[in-house]
């Protein structure tokens, strides 16, 4: 006879999508810092005698200066502060009544001197502080006058320099309604993930930047009230980040959802209506000073750095200025109202046809009936077939027979079927929506079946294309049952088990060897796992492993000194962990890309000395008794003023970096923030340390001073 094989299932591996580039991953390697890390550490000594030096103490002066500034009274940016504090305010008394407040006299406010030299004290320290915009063309310099020209050519130099004459002269310029938006440099990033691919960013002059930053500091004393009183917008705002999106997926108001729309759209920052938006700040901004500045600001031109070639667009806002981002949350928050208003009420619609007490006594006697109706065609069939006389000799009797045993197993595996089947009926269930933005990308949850959600996508395509001339996205737009497949969303994987999780339960009984016990929770319970795909790509874009996952030594890394080498993997390996272990549920899913960082760590040293990882152990090996500290140290001398003593690094363990965090203190953080907002808090938040305070933060009048 011949045997039949069954066929070996082929495991799907894990591999990289993206094409390797040498190029973006020498640009992600920050060499040059951890080569002036390396050359601070060899002139340390120099430098703290310098420190010294330099660092005499004069007191008497600095008293002085304190006193002189306190003699001449208040603060005038106090003033400021609190003309942005009382916007505020209003606007959350409004927002808590379910009202528009609207806004006056804000252009005096933007103005202000002591306002824009905040401004220009919060983003003179950015990265971008030192990029120029681009040069106006002949025709728009022609129509500026004296004034609008010295700003223009001022416009056009470094952050440093900027004095109380300049910043006076922006402000008389927009007080005026004259004040000179500047041309933007296009120029083209690679995508990290797509090095085929490019990124448009547009750069502004800085003191268009400045402006900007003013701009978005009033516009988040009017519209924080409102996107605190929903909580549903958590990208590009203070004190919300990825963090307190993904904790308000794991949030209880999310038992039981079962299906996730993953919402995805199409170039929205270019598809951007201006037209639409200007409407939109007009809803609460009464003000046409105001509401021109920013219909100037949005009429933009920019020059492309590499053909030269000059672009006026008419629909969009470009991705590089500061107040971009927040205006652009202002925008898609009418999509957030349009689900809590227009979905959440066709969702209640679909309740009130499928709930209801008479739907339960149908859904329970239609039960009732199905069940008499299987005992009916058991009893049945079994009645005949003891009719039938078991003679094997007839072939009629024994396919009677064989087709009444058919028709019983049928019955009998129904009736099983049926005792297997949830207890609540599918007609009494409850259908619910949980909706969350992360400025352009957002995911809604619910327990309802794929032809409902196929209609919510529908009607939110709808609504992005008549009312926000945005386009959804058909392909990226994914409908997914999270009970079989993970919903992506913030470089996480959003899953739900098909069965409901056990729960510990101590024993109450002293003698008993068992000290817990099983229970079933009531409902599914959604938890979060990092995003596989997106890690092995990152990790190969930055070259520390192959496409397959296997890790790769960095020969770049290798000219330096050991001690740069491990502090170059050990910020990695602290940024992953603290990024993902406060919210995921099985921290051993971190295993697999710490081990290619140590070993991608462990295989550049080798390179280095020429040897191989066992030499490399033998040679900075520490703490090898047990597997989980198992590491590699190395320690340096340094002399300071005679002194000489031992500074160590060592390349981080799993074990050794969760001790570093406190993951019961993160995940209570995160939780309070989110469901303070939830049960109606707006701003009070703490400030965070060393950052210039904002309008929602505790205090906010006393520290700007």
């Amino acid at each position: 006879m011949k045997t039949s094989v069954i066929p070996k299932v082929k495991k799907i591996r894990l591999k990289s999508t993206i094409i390797y580039s040498k190029k973006i991953t020498m640009r992600f390697s920050k060499n040059r810092y951890y080569q002036a890390q390396a050359i601070n550490l060899r002139a340390c000594e120099v430098i703290e005698a310098e420190k010294r030096r330099l660092g005499t103490p004069q007191w008497e002066k600095v008293t002085g200066l304190l006193d002189y500034y306190e003699a001449l009274g208040e603060n005038p940016l106090i003033f400021t502060a609190k003309a942005l504090k009382g916007i505020f305010e209003r606007n959350k008394t409004a927002a808590k009544k379910e009202e528009v407040a609207i806004n006056y006299h804000l252009l005096n406010l933007i103005s202000k001197p002591e306002l824009l030299a905040l401004a220009y004290k919060v983003i003179q320290r950015n990265n971008d502080a030192l990029c120029k915009g681009s040069y106006i063309s002949k025709e728009d310099f022609n129509k500026l006058n004296k004034q609008q020209k010295f700003l223009y050519y001022k416009s056009f130099k470094l952050s440093d320099g900027m004095s109380p004459y300049w910043i006076n002269l922006v402000g008389s310029l927009i007080r005026r309604g004259k004040y000179p938006w500047g041309s933007r440099t296009k120029l083209y990033l690679d995508k990290p993930r797509q090095p085929e691919k490019k990124r448009p960013l547009t750069i502004p002059p800085f003191v268009d930047r400045m402006v900007q930053k003013a701009i978005e500091m009033v516009l988040q004393s009017i519209y924080e009230p409102y996107f605190e009183k929903r909580n549903r917008s958590f990208g590009f705002r203070p004190n919300k980040g990825v963090h307190q999106a993904i904790s308000a997926v794991l949030s209880y108001q999310n038992n039981g959802m079962r299906t996730a729309i993953e919402g995805h759209i199409e170039v929205p920052y270019d598809m951007l209506n201006k037209e639409v938006l200007i409407k939109l700040l007009e809803k609460r901004i009464c003000d046409r000073k105001f509401v021109n500045l920013i219909r100037n600001r949005l009429n933009y031109d920019f020059v492309e750095r590499e053909t030269k070639k000059r672009f006026m667009p008419h629909t969009g806002i470009q991705q590089g200025g500061i107040d971009s981002r927040y205006l652009f949350n202002i925008y898609m928050h009418e999509l957030d109202e349009f689900v809590h208003n227009d979905i959440q009420e066709f969702v209640d619609t679909l309740n009130e046809r499928i709930t209801g007490t008479q739907n339960k006594k149908k859904a329970w006697n239609s039960n009732r009936d199905q069940q008499k109706k299987f005992l009916l065609q058991l009893t049945k069939a079994k009645n005949k077939l003891k009719t039938l006389p078991l003679d094997r000799t007839n072939l009629n009797v024994l396919k009677q027979r064989r087709t009444l045993h058919n028709v019983i197993r049928k019955i009998r595996l129904n009736d099983h079927k049926k005792n297997h089947m949830s207890s609540g009926s599918k007609t009494d269930r409850k259908i619910r929506i949980y909706y969350l933005r992360y400025a352009d990308d957002w995911i809604l949850l619910t327990n309802a079946n794929s032809e409902i959600s196929y209609q919510i996508k529908v009607k939110i395509a709808k609504f992005l294309l008549t009312t926000l001339k945005l386009k959804l996205s058909e392909k990226k737009t994914l409908i997914t049952d999270i009970t079989k497949a993970p919903a992506k969303f913030l470089g996480f994987e959003i899953r739900n088990s098909p069965r409901r999780p056990l729960k510990k339960e101590p024993v109450e009984t002293p003698r008993s060897f068992q000290k817990h016990t099983l229970r079933k929770q009531s409902r599914l319970v959604p938890w979060v796992a990092p995003d596989r795909q997106r890690l092995i790509s990152r990790l190969h874009m930055k070259g520390f492993c192959n496409k397959k996952g296997a890790p790769l030594t960095l020969p770049w890394l290798s000219s330096f000194e050991p001690h740069v080498i491990i502090e170059h993997y050990n910020s990695t390996i602290r940024g992953l962990v603290e990024f993902y272990l406060p919210l995921i549920r099985n921290a051993s899913s971190l295993h697999r890309w710490i081990y290619i960082l140590r070993f991608s760590c462990l295989k550049t040293l080798a390179q280095k000395y020429k040897s191989s990882i066992i030499k490399v152990f033998n040679r900075f090996g520490c703490d090898m008794y047990s597997p989980a500290t198992k590491t590699i140290s190395v320690r340096v001398q340094l002399n300071v003023e005679g002194s000489s003593f031992f500074k160590e690094w060592k390349l981080l363990t799993y074990k050794a970096v969760k001790q570093l965090i406190n993951l019961e203190a993160h995940k209570l953080e995160l939780g309070t923030i989110y469901w303070d907002a939830e049960r109606g808090r707006m701003g009070n938040y703490p400030n965070k340390k060393g950052g210039i305070p904002q309008v929602i933060n505790l205090n906010f009048e006393d520290k700007i001073s």
